[in-house]
């Protein structure tokens, strides 16, 4: 009886602690909601901060090359453009007919995609969580949130946003894949793995070049087969659904090339196909290539640590004391693979930016950011490793000048190293003739925020109350993203702006057909098809027509020329342009014969 009467008293209790564990884990959710919907109400006004500037394509070509793709999906024929370019893969583009379907406009339905990179921002930020919860399930709370919001908010990624390259859209799907792959390993669902064999594909789709990417997940999931025999037939299945999805996104690139490039020289093709690599991939099995190919990891290496303002190393020494754990091998696999892919692909470049290129990696880092910040807390002798990581990349900053110079390189897309391009400015013709100073300041302001980083960490650490800290470092990432949109983002679009002269002309006084006379300058033709959608668009070469259009009888229509076209001042003596911009000059074909 006193057993009995014990235990009855001690059901109350029990029952007691039960309620409040449940009311302790309901209040950690609603603060993770909470959380959740102040990163979304700043990324909104991120986005509604300078949308108004925003006129079309940052990165001419580049975006164009994803837009051609969606035209083909909205019932636009822009392969005379985009046959003057570079090879773009169509998995952007599907996402992108969907602004241009339901825009009347296309300047809104620019501003809608850059508005879709928002929710994928926000998209990615949920899947960061959850990723983080899973290798830090022990950690405080509040620094894991803070670490978040630190990467969450990278610049390069705020950066991205305000335009229409693959980068967002990258940065979301990568979370996913790593959320999915997490998942599966840890529960072994057969719906996490048929998702991630699904985001897989697309991602290969969306651009190449993640194939580093695939090429880990292959690698890890043959592992957890050959390890755990009971979910053999899951990762078989999980390989008939790869494959059924890969042949029919084959289906769709030869559907789309066909629209898009079909009359295309193959070597255009080549160039961001992976399937055009194997030349490159020759030319580093010599000594000289091999040379060029430690040049640029070096490179690529001193951006991701400055980038990352050093975070990264941290998160790689994570990943390497639990490499027992199948989700780090993951991690670290997928970060070697796509720092391997960027390098083999920039080797031999012919540019400065290309030396420390860092699109291809920049989707990556707020993981790593987010897993690096965590891990520092800790971490033994912090301050000494900081310290090692900034004298490390100060010993190869001048090794990298040394190249450079020795090279003679010297154009440069600071746009395509934005990550430590907080000082960098745009040049005429992308051209600069001594790099020594941009990489010092480059250098000297990324080691300040690094150095910024670890003091707000060292503070988190000793006093836990004041982990809050780390929101004065998330505050200043978004002064550094506007500071990047203001040196590249806006100054495209004030090139966009001066074409709307002429581009509005056109769109007023329609003609049978447009001629652009393509002298190898920017790609304004790009912008003008976007803007006219409907409209056809000749592009002749300068090596196949000597003088204006005398030679050739294009009929009636427009002959469209940029500023710096050679033969222009010759065009205006037979002729006064119809509209003229700081860029464009618009004549009648007619007048010129």
């Amino acid at each position: 009886m006193h057993r009995y009467l014990e235990g009855r008293a001690s059901l109350p209790i029990f029952m007691c602690g039960n309620r409040i564990q449940s009311e302790e884990r309901c209040l950690k959710e609603k603060r993770d909601i909470v959380y959740f919907g102040l990163y979304v109400l700043l990324i909104v006004g991120f986005y509604e901060y300078g949308i108004q500037k925003i006129y079309g394509f940052s990165i001419l070509g580049d975006e164009f090359g994803y837009w051609a793709n969606a035209a083909v999906l909205a019932g636009y024929d822009w392969s005379s453009c985009a046959q003057a370019s570079a090879y773009y893969s169509y998995g952007y583009g599907i996402l992108l007919a969907i602004p241009l379907v339901l825009c009347k406009t296309p300047l809104s339905a620019y501003r809608m995609a850059v508005g879709m990179n928002a929710l994928f921002l926000c998209g990615a930020f949920w899947f960061l969580q959850k990723i983080l919860q899973g290798l830090f399930t022990h950690s405080d709370r509040d620094r894991r949130v803070f670490s978040l919001l630190a990467a969450a908010f990278y610049p390069v990624s705020l950066y991205y946003m305000k335009m229409t390259l693959t980068e967002t859209l990258l940065f979301f799907l990568y979370c996913c894949v790593c959320y999915l792959m997490q998942q599966f390993l840890k529960e072994g669902r057969r719906r996490d793995l048929f998702g991630l064999m699904a985001v897989l594909v697309y991602l290969f789709f969306v651009h190449m070049r993640t194939v580093g990417i695939l090429t880990a997940c292959v690698v890890i999931l043959v592992m957890h087969g050959r390890k755990r025999k009971d979910q053999r037939r899951t990762i078989l299945a999980g390989a008939a659904v790869f494959l059924l999805f890969f042949l029919a996104g084959m289906f769709l690139k030869v559907t789309f090339n066909q629209a898009v490039y079909g009359t295309a020289e193959a070597a255009l093709q080549d160039v961001n196909d992976i399937g055009g690599q194997a030349g490159r991939l020759s030319e580093l099995l010599s000594w000289g290539g091999l040379w060029h190919l430690a040049v640029s990891c070096v490179g690529k290496l001193f951006y991701i640590g400055m980038a990352s303002f050093g975070t990264v190393y941290f998160a790689v020494g994570y990943c390497i004391r639990h490499i027992r754990e199948r989700i780090s091998q993951f991690l670290l696999l997928s970060l070697l693979g796509q720092f391997g892919i960027s390098a083999v692909f920039m080797t031999r470049s012919g540019r400065i930016d290309g030396v420390i290129y860092g699109r291809y990696n920049d989707f990556l880092m707020p993981v790593y950011i987010g897993i690096g910040l965590l891990a520092m807390f800790s971490c033994k002798h912090m301050i000494i490793k900081v310290f090692t990581c900034i004298v490390s990349h100060g010993c190869m900053a001048p090794f990298l000048l040394w190249y450079v110079e020795q090279k003679n390189l010297n154009d440069f897309k600071g746009y395509f190293a934005a990550g430590i391009g907080y000082t960098f400015t745009l040049t005429q013709g992308d051209r600069i003739d001594d790099f020594r100073p941009e990489l010092l300041e480059a250098y000297l302001v990324c080691t300040l925020l690094a150095v910024l980083l670890a003091a707000c960490v060292c503070v988190a650490r000793r006093f836990d109350r004041l982990v809050w800290i780390l929101s004065v470092f998330v505050c200043v990432e978004i002064y550094g993203a506007m500071v990047i949109n203001k040196n590249y983002t806006y100054w495209f679009n004030d090139v966009n702006l001066e074409c709307m002269g002429v581009i509005t002309y056109l769109e007023e006084h329609e003609r049978p057909q447009i001629v652009y006379l393509d002298c190898g300058g920017f790609l304004y033709e790009d912008l003008v098809q976007f803007y006219l959608p409907e409209q056809k668009i000749e592009i002749v070469g300068l090596s196949e027509i000597e003088v204006g259009i005398r030679e050739r009888d294009f009929g009636t229509g427009y002959v469209l020329v940029e500023q710096n076209y050679p033969y222009l001042e010759e065009m205006r003596t037979l002729a006064k342009p119809v509209a003229e911009g700081a860029n464009l000059v618009l004549f009648t074909i007619e007048t010129l014969k």
